[in-house]
C-alpha cells in the first residue's frame, strides 16, 4: 500500500483514557529504532533520529508492508513524547531503563496502550518464525484475478486464485475475510492466515479464491462507507466469478467466512441456491450489540481490568452501541453518540469526541451492531460445517456454538463443533487473548485445517 489508511482504519479499541503528557524541548535519549504492536494485531516500528532541533520520527508496518511513514511532528522530551501522524499519534515517555517507550496510541479520537522496546542498534526487525506458510514454488497454479462488482459501482476486487494440478473442472470455495482493512491473505502478526488456509485446500484438491477488501491493495472502492450488505455483494461477485470459469464446476463452489466472514457467507447463501456448502470459521451467531460486548469483557478481563473497571467501561459502550446501532439515519447517529461522549467526557477536547464519535457511527460498524445472524443462518439449505475455537474471546464458542446449533436445527447437512483450545485465529492457544496472537509461531492449526479440508472433500465428490 502507498498510504496509511490502513492505520486510520484500525479502530474501535478500548474507551479512552485520554491521557494527556507535557511538552519539553527535546533530549535525544529515545532516539533510535522500537518495536510495538498497535491493536493487539499490526507490527509496527518507530523510527527515532535526533537533530538540532529535536527529533524526526518514521514508522513502518511490518506487516502491512508501508515502509518510512513519515511523522507530522515530534513533540516534548524522552519523559514525554508526543509523535504525531497523520492517522494518529503516540503519546509515552522512556521508560527509566531507557529500553522501552510506554505510552498510549490515540487513532480516531480512541485510545489504547502501546508500548515499544528498543531494538538493538544496527540490528533489522526481530524475526518472526511462521513455520506453515508456504514456500515457492507451489504444487498447484496460481493465477491473479480481477472481479468487477456489477452492484456496486466503481468497485473492482483483487485476488488471487489457486488451481489444483490437473484440466480440471474443479470444486472450489471464496475466502471471505472477517472485519478491517484486510488484504486476500488477511495477516495478522505476520499470520498470513487465508494463504495457509489457500495453501493446504488447494493441496487437497479444492480451488480457492481469495480477495483483498474493496479499498484495499488492489481493490477500488472505498471500506470505510461499506456495511455488512455491501460486504457480501462484493463476495456474492466474487462466487459468481468464480462459477463462470471453465475449470471450475459450477455446481460444487461454497463460502468460508472468518469471524465477520461467518456473518457475511449465510447472507449469500440464504438468498443464493447456487451456494454449494458454507464453512463458518469463528462465526457470529449472538445478535451485534451482544456480541461485541461479551467480546469487549472477555479481552478486557484477559488483559488484567478488574471487574469495576470493566463495569465502567462496558455501562458507556452498552449506550454508545445502542444508540449507533437504533438510529434512523446516519445524521440521527452522529447526534446521538456525539452527546453521549459529550456528557460522558466533557473535559474531552471537541476535536477527540468528533473522532470518537467518527469512530462508533462508521457504517460498517453500525450495520454490525444492528445485524441479527439469526434469520440468514435459518434460510440457509446448503451444507454447513461451523467451527469455533473454545479459547475464541473474540467470538465465544460458548455464547455462538448454542445459538448456530438452533438456528441451523433445520438443516439436515449442518455440523457444528467447538474446537479444544484453538483462539479466534485458529491457533493453539494458552489463554486466547489476542495479545498472544503474535507469540504464537502456528498459524492455522493443522487439526483445524485437516477437519475442513476433509469436510469439502467429502462434500465435494
Amino acid at each position: 500500500m502507498t498510504s496509511p489508511q490502513w492505520i486510520r482504519r484500525a479502530v474501535l479499541a478500548a474507551l479512552p483514557t485520554l491521557l494527556a503528557l507535557p511538552v519539553q524541548a527535546a533530549t535525544p535519549g529515545a532516539a533510535g529504532d522500537w518495536d510495538g504492536v498497535i491493536a493487539a494485531k499490526l507490527r509496527v516500528a518507530l523510527h527515532l533520529v535526533a537533530g538540532a532541533g529535536g527529533y524526526t520520527a518514521t514508522l513502518d508496518s511490518l506487516d502491512q508492508g508501508a515502509v518510512g511513514v513519515p511523522a507530522t511532528a515530534v513533540e516534548g522530551a524522552d519523559a514525554a513524547l508526543t509523535i504525531r501522524f497523520a492517522f494518529g499519534q503516540f503519546k509515552g515517555g522512556l521508560s527509566p531503563d531507557g529500553q522501552a517507550l510506554v505510552g498510549t496510541w490515540t487513532q480516531g479520537g480512541l485510545d489504547q496502550p502501546l508500548s515499544f522496546a528498543r531494538r538493538a542498534a544496527g540490528a533489522g526487525p526481530a524475526p518472526i518464525n511462521r513455520p506453515q506458510i508456504p514456500k515457492r514454488p507451489y504444487p498447484y497454479r496460481e493465477v491473479a484475478a480481477t472481479i468487477d462488482n456489477p452492484a456496486a459501482k466503481g468497485v473492482r476486487l483483487a485476488g488471487t486464485l489457486t488451481l489444483p494440478q490437473g484440466a480440471g473442472p474443479f470444486p472450489a470455495v471464496v475466502l471471505i475475510a472477517g472485519s478491517g482493512p484486510s488484504l486476500r491473505d488477511e495477516v495478522v502478526l505476520g499470520h498470513p492466515i487465508f494463504l495457509v488456509l489457500a495453501d493446504g485446500l488447494t493441496r487437497a484438491g479444492i480451488a480457492v479464491l481469495r480477495y483483498d477488501k474493496r479499498g484495499i491493495g488492489g481493490s477500488t472502492g472505498d471500506l470505510a462507507v461499506a456495511t455488512l450488505s455491501d460486504f457480501a455483494s462484493d463476495a456474492e461477485a466474487a462466487f459468481d466469478w468464480l462459477r463462470a470459469r471453465p475449470d471450475i464446476l459450477a455446481g460444487k463452489v461454497g463460502l468460508v467466512g472468518h469471524s465477520e466472514g461467518g456473518c457475511v457467507a449465510p447472507m449469500i447463501a440464504a438468498r443464493n441456491p447456487s451456494v454449494a456448502w458454507l464453512v463458518l470459521l469463528a462465526a457470529p451467531a449472538a445478535k451485534g450489540i451482544e456480541e461485541l460486548e461479551l467480546q469487549n469483557v472477555r479481552i478486557a478481563k484477559a488483559g488484567g481490568a478488574s471487574d469495576a473497571q470493566i463495569e465502567e467501561m462496558m455501562q458507556l459502550k452498552h449506550r454508545l452501541f445502542v444508540a449507533a446501532a437504533s438510529a434512523v439515519s446516519a445524521d440521527d447517529a452522529v447526534s446521538k453518540v456525539h452527546a453521549l461522549l459529550v456528557a460522558a467526557r466533557p473535559e474531552a477536547p471537541a476535536a477527540h469526541i468528533d473522532a470518537e464519535t467518527a469512530a462508533y457511527t462508521q457504517p460498517g460498524l453500525r450495520s454490525l451492531l444492528a445485524y441479527d445472524p439469526k434469520p440468514a443462518l435459518e434460510a440457509v439449505h446448503c451444507p454447513v460445517l461451523a467451527l469455533n475455537g473454545s479459547k475464541d474471546l473474540q467470538v465465544a464458542a460458548d455464547q455462538n456454538l448454542p445459538l448456530l446449533r438452533a438456528a441451523l436445527a433445520s438443516n439436515p447437512d449442518a455440523t457444528v463443533e467447538e474446537v479444544a483450545g484453538l483462539n479466534h485465529l485458529f491457533q493453539t492457544a494458552v489463554t486466547g487473548s489476542p495479545s498472544e496472537y503474535g507469540q504464537i509461531e502456528e498459524t492455522f492449526a493443522p487439526v483445524a485445517l485437516v477437519r475442513i479440508s476433509g469436510w469439502l472433500t467429502a462434500h465435494a465428490r
